[in-house]
């Protein structure tokens, strides 16, 4: 194994981007000749490479040497920039540059024939061509882009496939096998950032870039290819596309840009319709770079299927019209270089990095392995081991400015750095699910076949140096392993280990801590615009479509700890949660309830004393992730009675108190005296809508009017869905059988989800049923029901919650219609209730004791 290269030193201060900087009378002088010429017409002038924004003037730093630039070495020929810009635009004391800046079309410009050798290494710098259209009036289309489609690409690490028959709680414990490669990115952020063109006019919002590198070399005969995706199918969400290309400059772009080997093809795939400020963000970030190619193309590529690069089908995509930035002849010689070579192929998320030898490191060992197989057949992954996890919050200091770090786990093939190497005769089989690659692919040192399907870890130069860094934000579409509040459980080690990071940023990732500093302060100003836009682009197309993604992303802007309500109301949910419950069922309320839409309730469960120990520390762990105002009892039955009442908090003592605060259920009894109070009853089989709190509250608030300061009544469903472990018939089918209730016999006081609203003054008479309500009718009055018109509500009929469970009334042809209507009625669950196929799978299988 040949010997780990050294790192490269880092530029300090900024992100990369290209040239050297000059003296400030130089800059004078040419700005002088610049203002006479630009008035006179067409110019030529030899300079220092320049990137122009709107009305900004950004020098480069050094920039790690390139093909390119030492083919220019060579070359007598001045490398160019061309912009095209307004004449009457007046420019104020630019940096001088090593390209030709013209005010005409680029066409006009006559290129210079002698090199201004200065000595200056920067002069030698490769040139880009700049090119723009006038200005195009832009539509946004619908920041949604809700296209319907929920498929998850493959990289999301078999998270829906975990629980086909797993326990609620081991479902919750696979979170680790959850990677959102395809959500990183960044935006602007107010200090050497490169201001949005689009924002000014100053440059077109249909701006691409022609790179001059357009041949495919390397000193090891490799050909290598980096794949990454910036906001695929999410083309207007703004304000979170803003924040992913923050994280893309802050962790991702300054990792490539210094890589110690910069020979490689780096593809960038965005939506072709991307929002024209992101465009031109995520171009003029990469200013200075020859060996990219940004596509406007949804399409994803990867290394693992269709024999990866090697196949025409991987650049079907990249045509004239759909690359942004690069340079086609470029991507074209990579491709024909693939015959008779090796190729290696690697995946990064937009808002990871590597380190900065892992170019040179699995370059050369990708060649000194292959060098053992004259067959030239073999294939192996490569996977990254010691690798960085940056956190917006920080469990030790709730002030923080710049989050922490922890590290990454590598008991799975973690996506950044994962890579593909093939020799010209082998025929792959590589697994595709990163997560499984350590589990069905033996590790290269261990198997007998030598490299023919193995894994490989990429050694760093140092054991404490991080080959990989991974930013864990509320911009990840699938919120993996992302912490959403600075509570957690945290010791010294912990914050050792943050505190022995830091250091190593800059040395091993080109990363100063001040550009981590500026991306956490942009994403702390905008985190509630951000997290709102994320929840809309949950279920589109490659992306994730979990509930559990979005109870995460709800938490964010949901102050727990005391009562708040947008209508003035207060709301509370009681749950009983009985002895003889089994509690992975309980996840049947559990879900719906957690998955609300509106978080603006109290949610107070009733725990049976005798339940077993292993069911309630199963309850306390559920409890403890929760995202909502949730507290547990320990008590027989709940309380009768309004919550109003005097007597509540004497029925609810602390020393029942199993969980939560007994300050938030005093911040809400204190809050419900002189407010209306909405009181939803729940058992343990029974569930409500996703959109259930939200919509009661609404219409509560509209409805006040109707009653006087001292009225009460009830709201109850219509009708609701009905689950049972088997059919009518007494076959037990793999999703249990699902029946629309409509039991004119049952009152409707007793259906799931009834909820008794009492105005600020309202007394209920001693010995009240709620089965004496009647219908509210034109004249509403004290003690009267209204029927919601709505099906938000569902019953299980469980084995040891219902004793006898209600026979079914339906027979004949309706029994026959309700049995071709089950893949509907199951859909309904899914899609309004939160319940998966897999939980009613489960819960089958769980009550037939299979």
């Amino acid at each position: 194994m040949p010997s780990t290269p050294r790192r490269k030193a880092p530029i300090s201060g900024g992100r990369p981007t290209g040239a050297g900087k000059t003296s400030g009378s130089l800059v004078r002088w040419l700005l002088l000749g610049f203002l006479v010429l630009s008035v006179s017409g067409p110019f030529v002038m030899h300079s220092k490479s320049v990137i122009i924004t709107d009305d900004h003037f950004i020098n480069e730093a050094p920039r790690v040497s390139t093909p390119v630039a030492r083919t220019l070495e060579q070359s007598s020929e001045v490398p160019t920039e061309t912009i095209k810009r307004p004449n009457s635009e007046i420019l104020a004391d630019p940096p001088v540059a090593d390209t030709v800046l013209s005010a005409t079309p680029p066409e006009m410009v006559e290129q210079s024939d002698a090199h201004n050798d200065s000595g200056d290494s920067a002069s030698d710098e490769a040139a880009t061509v700049v090119s723009t259209t006038p200005p195009q009036e832009v539509e946004q289309n619908d920041a949604d882009n809700n296209s319907g489609d929920s498929a998850r690409d493959d990289n999301d690490e078999g998270q829906q496939a975990v629980a086909d028959d797993k326990d609620e709680e081991s479902m919750d414990d696979e979170s680790g096998a959850k990677d959102d490669e395809e959500d990183s990115n960044p935006t602007e952020n107010g200090t050497d950032t490169l201001v949005s063109a689009s924002k000014t006019g100053a440059v077109p919002s249909n701006l691409t870039v022609t790179t001059t590198l357009d041949t495919w070399q390397n000193d090891n005969d490799i050909v290598h290819i980096l794949y990454s995706r910036f906001m695929q199918h999410q083309p207007n969400l703004l304000e979170l596309g803003k924040a992913r290309l923050e994280l893309f400059k802050t962790f991702c772009l300054p990792t490539i840009s210094h890589q110690t080997n910069p020979q490689f093809l780096w593809i960038i795939r965005t939506d072709p319709e991307l929002n024209p400020i992101l465009k031109d963000g995520l171009l003029e970030s990469l200013q200075g770079m020859e060996n990219v190619a940004v596509i406007g193309s949804n399409e994803v590529r990867k290394g693992s299927v269709d024999n990866g690069f090697r196949n025409k089908k991987a650049i079907a995509d990249i045509t004239p019209e759909s690359i942004f930035y690069g340079n086609l002849d470029l991507v074209l010689s990579f491709q024909e270089a693939t015959a008779g070579r090796i190729v290696l192929e690697t995946n990064l998320d937009a808002d990871d990095g590597l380190g900065l030898t892992f170019m040179e490191t699995t370059q050369s060992l990708a060649k000194t392995t292959f060098e053992k197989i004259p067959s030239k057949n073999g294939w192996f992954n490569f996977c990254v081991g010691r690798h960085l996890e940056w956190q917006y919050f920080a469990p030790w200091d709730k002030h923080t400015d710049r989050g922490s770090f922890e590290l990454g786990s590598t008991h799975i093939c973690v996506t950044p750095g994962l890579s593909w190497a093939t020799q010209p005769n082998a025929v792959p089989g590589f697994t595709v699910q990163h997560h499984l690659v350590k589990q069905d692919t033996p590790s290269c040192k261990a198997s007998n076949k030598s490299y023919l399907g193995c894994w490989m870890e990429v050694p760093a130069p140092r054991p404490q140096d991080p080959m990989a860094i991974r930013a864990r934000t509320p911009t990840s579409t699938g919120m993996n392993g992302v912490k959403v509040s600075h509570e957690g459980d945290w010791g010294p080690k912990a914050k050792a280990l943050d505190d022995e990071t830091w250091p190593l940023l800059e040395p091993d990732l080109a990363i100063p801590e001040s550009l981590v500093k500026s991306s956490h302060k942009y994403l702390k100003d905008h985190l509630e615009l951000l997290v709102a836009e994320n929840l809309k682009g949950q279920c589109t197309k490659d992306h994730s479509c979990s509930e559990g993604i979005k109870k995460k992303l709800k938490s964010l802007f949901f102050e727990k700890g005391s009562w708040i309500n947008k209508h003035d109301l207060v709301h509370v949910l009681h749950m009983e949660v009985p002895e003889k419950l089994n509690l992975s069922k309980l996840f049947i309320s559990w879900e719906p309830v957690e998955t609300q839409t509106v978080y603006e309730f109290l949610w107070i469960l009733y725990v049976d004393p005798n339940i077993d120990q292993d069911s309630m520390n199963s309850l306390m762990k559920r409890l403890r992730r929760s995202p909502l105002n949730v507290v547990a009892f320990q008590t027989d039955q709940a309380p009768t009675g309004s919550f109003r009442d005097a007597e509540t908090l004497t029925r609810l003592p602390t020393r029942r108190l199993l969980f939560g605060e007994m300050s938030l259920v005093q911040s809400y009894h204190e809050a419900s005296q002189n407010r209306t109070l909405l009181e939803t009853s729940l058992r343990a089989n029974e569930a409500i809508t996703k959109t259930f709190v939200g919509d009661i509250q609404n219409k509560t608030f509209d409805r006040l009017g109707q009653f006087g300061s001292s009225d009460w009544y009830y709201q109850c469903v219509s009708e609701y869905l009905e689950w049972r472990h088997e059919t009518p018939l007494g076959v037990p089918p793999a999703h249990g059988f699902v029946s629309i209730a409509k039991r004119p016999s049952e009152h409707c006081t007793n259906r799931p989800g009834t909820t008794l609203i009492t105005m600020p003054e309202a007394k209920i008479p001693d010995g009240w049923a709620k089965e004496d309500a009647k219908p509210c009718g034109n004249e509403p009055r004290a003690g009267c029901y209204t029927e919601s018109g709505e099906r938000n509500a569902a019953r299980m009929l469980l084995p040891g919650i219902v004793d006898v469970p209600i026979a079914y009334q339906g027979q004949g042809s309706e029994l026959e219609r309700l049995t071709q209507d089950q893949s509907d009625l199951r859909e309904d669950l899914h899609e309004n209730f939160a319940l998966e196929r897999y939980h009613l799978r489960h819960f089958v299988k769980s009550v037939n004791g299979t």
